[in-house]
């Protein structure tokens, strides 16, 4: 139960560079100052709201559910023979080792995610379609 007072601070601190981080877009005018005026109210409201949860629900269900593990938990040498954490070290290990062939692979992956990126479309505000439809009616007054 002390993890979240020791983290208190920080996490205050984080919630709060965020909402100012995004307050100036409430100074924005025209039609962009219309489109981003609800992401900074909407984003310090999540916060505000993630910082209660985080410092009183999350506890709270921690102390609750998280009991000690029943059986011995296995010690960082089985781990590191076992299961994806094991595959894992031993792929990293051989890069390491034999480290000419695993050199290119990020690069592959860098021009896989260039090629994907380059046909995707881009646009930053979307088509301004409010008036494709526009219908004015008068009525007299007291007309249901």
């Amino acid at each position: 139960m002390a993890c979240p007072t020791k983290l208190a601070t920080a996490i205050f601190y984080a919630t709060l560079t965020n909402i100012i981080a995004y307050g100036p877009f409430l100074m924005l005018t025209g039609n962009t100052g219309a489109f981003l005026r609800s992401l900074p109210i909407v984003m310090t409201a999540s916060l505000l709201c993630a910082l209660v949860v985080a410092m009183t629900f999350v506890p709270l269900l921690v102390s609750t559910f998280l009991r000690p593990p029943k059986r011995k938990e296995l010690t960082l040498e089985e781990k590191r023979r076992r299961g994806f954490y094991g595959f894992y070290n031993r792929l990293v290990g051989r890069a390491i080792h034999h480290g000419g062939w695993s050199r290119p692979v990020p690069f592959v992956f860098l021009l896989i995610g260039a090629f994907s990126a380059s046909h995707l479309k881009q646009q930053f505000f979307p088509e301004d379609v409010q008036y494709w439809f526009y219908l004015d009616i008068w009525l007299p007054n007291d007309v249901p």
